[in-house]
């Protein structure tokens, strides 16, 4: 709540509840901030500013952790973090997603006029401790900050990440379990982000032989191909080019990074986009269909089948399950 009040205080708007709204002399967006369980608390913002933000945070005598995941609303191409990372210098206008500890100093630059989504999770050692053992707790976090420090940030967001922001950032005021829902959605969105650094750090992918430059290139790429599913995805050689890479190259690299091949990874996220729309019941099942590019609702409902093994019609705002993450052994 006191970073809230601070940008109360510097955008001159009241706090109502635990929200503000960006006066339209400063931009426009909202910020909100809810406290979660045993101490762990969500700070949730859709902002464009009219001025470049600069946000320093100084060291602080109790240790806490924020788990922030960005994603930019924006055509412009993905920029290096900082060329320094000892400084803890952040250009918050990328996908990405960002670990950080109190006890160091940072400074965050949210630039003017790009549109940028933000879930920040702040929680400390305790709530990892709830779900891992000792052992993978402290493996994680040394091998994370050590990779900070050399490398910069080295995490994309990905599209399973963005349908747990979408969930959280377009969250229904009537939801009739908000206070569990924002909690399960945050547990799940801090699992994905550890799980995918240990398995990537086990199984040493080459995405850590990567240069910084050529994980924002294809940063862009998936941006560019998550970028709207109502209409025919890029071609290849589309984008090859728009990230400056041969097709060979995009290709191995891309599935190097993501996990899977373009297409695929296309393929894959836009059902679990429709997934989400169809849960939050806003949309017809044809509506939904059109959203992610099927003009024909048999074609629809054969592909939401092959992934999910249920037509979507079987699917209903019911069906939407709250499921924690496991604890995992040492």
């Amino acid at each position: 709540m006191e970073v809230l009040q601070a940008l109360a205080e510097v955008y001159k708007t009241p706090v109502h509840g635990s929200e503000i709204a960006i006066p339209a002399r400063y931009g426009h967006g909202y910020v909100k901030v809810l406290n979660l369980s045993d101490g762990m608390s969500v700070m949730l913002s859709d902002v464009t500013l009219r001025s470049t933000l600069v946000l320093n945070r100084r060291p602080g005598r109790s240790l806490f952790y924020v788990l922030q995941f960005n994603e930019v609303v924006s055509d412009s191409l993905p920029y290096k973090l900082s060329d320094n990372h000892a400084e803890h210098l952040f250009h918050m206008h990328q996908n990405i997603v960002l670990l950080t500890n109190s006890q160091v100093s940072s400074k965050f630059i949210m630039p003017a006029g790009i549109r940028i989504r933000s879930v920040k999770i702040i929680l400390e050692k305790q709530h990892l401790l709830q779900y891992y053992g000792p052992q993978m707790v402290e493996s994680f976090l040394s091998n994370y900050f050590s990779q900070l420090v050399k490398n910069g940030v080295i995490e994309p967001i990905d599209a399973d990440c963005r349908v747990l922001l979408d969930a959280l950032l377009e969250q229904r005021a009537s939801h009739p379990l908000p206070f569990t829902f924002t909690t399960n959605r945050c547990m799940l969105l801090i699992e994905h982000f550890v799980q995918k650094f240990m398995k990537r750090m086990e199984s040493q992918q080459q995405s850590f032989k990567l240069t910084d430059d050529e994980i924002n290139r294809l940063m862009k790429a998936e941006a560019q191909l998550m970028k709207n599913y109502s209409k025919a995805p890029p071609v290849i050689e589309e984008l090859a080019k728009l990230c400056a890479m041969s097709p060979t190259k995009l290709k191995k690299d891309f599935k190097a990074l993501y996990g899977y091949p373009i297409y695929e990874y296309y393929q894959k996220n836009r059902m679990k986009r429709a997934r989400a729309l169809v849960i939050e019941g806003n949309h017809s099942i044809k509506e939904v269909g059109l959203l992610v590019g099927y003009t024909n609702l048999s074609h629809f409902a054969g592909a939401f089948k092959k992934e999910f093994g249920i037509v979507p019609s079987a699917l209903s705002v019911q069906d939407e399950t709250l499921v924690m993450p496991q604890i995992k052994e040492d």
